[in-house]
């Protein structure tokens, strides 16, 4: 069975790297599939990391907090 390594981002799912293919004696045969290895390299890639802090920048800041404070007796 021929297999590939692909690195990714646990969070966002994106791709860091894809390795090169570990052929078996089957490789091009017809209908013979790779079996990919997910390995996980990290937690949000960077442009990830700037797209949830853009995203937060954006947000209005007049909005309040939803959740209600307990009240204090």
């Amino acid at each position: 069975m021929c297999f590939q390594v692909v690195e990714r981002y646990v969070v966002c799912g994106c791709q860091y790297d894809i390795g090169g293919i570990d052929e078996c004696p089957l490789y091009r045969v017809k209908g013979h599939e790779t079996h990919k290895c997910d390995i996980i390299v990290g937690y949000l890639c960077s442009r990830c990391i700037s797209r949830r802090q853009i995203a937060r920048m954006k947000k209005p800041s007049g909005l309040s907090d939803t959740r209600q404070k307990p009240n204090a007796t």
